[in-house]
């Protein structure tokens, strides 16, 4: 009896493993140029730099330890130039225009950093963070830059 106990209990142990979700897990990040312009994306720590074509897109893999990591979680800091040489540095959550430094609040629409403005979708073993690029994102850039 205590066999056939014991065969149970290490049954019903081996039914439970997979279900408990794994802590751990992948993010990719999706970069999409759907704007006019050659776009320059720059980070550090990972250090990251990539040119992005209109209509073309950047995909990056990155895994977690102990947590799916956000866009804020890996890079507090971008810098996005366009292909006109205009740029701003998206930091969180500060943005900072050729050496002067803003307080403004860093849910801004326009930031790359801010995991609020990527769209956020489950993905087998992870998250997928897409972030799109318009005609907007420029336009915002060179406003900041007063242009």
């Amino acid at each position: 009896m205590k066999k056939l106990s014991f065969i149970a209990i290490l049954a019903f142990s081996f039914s439970l493993i997979g279900c408990f979700p794994d802590p751990g897990g992948i993010s990719y990040f999706v970069w999409v140029n759907n704007s006019n312009h050659k776009i320059t994306l720059e980070g550090q720590y990972p250090h990251i730099r990539f040119e992005i074509q209109p209509d073309e897109y950047y995909e990056r893999k990155d895994g977690g330890i102990s947590n799916v990591p956000s866009p804020a979680d890996i890079w507090n800091k971008l810098t996005v130039v366009f292909d006109d040489e205009i740029e701003v540095i998206y930091s969180y959550p500060m943005v900072s225009l050729e050496g002067r430094k803003s307080n403004v609040n860093y849910d801004i629409p326009f930031n790359p950093v801010w995991d609020g403005n990527y769209l956020q979708e489950n993905v087998k073993n992870g998250t997928r963070w897409t972030y799109t690029f318009t005609n907007a994102d420029y336009e915002a850039a060179k406003a900041m830059n007063n242009e």
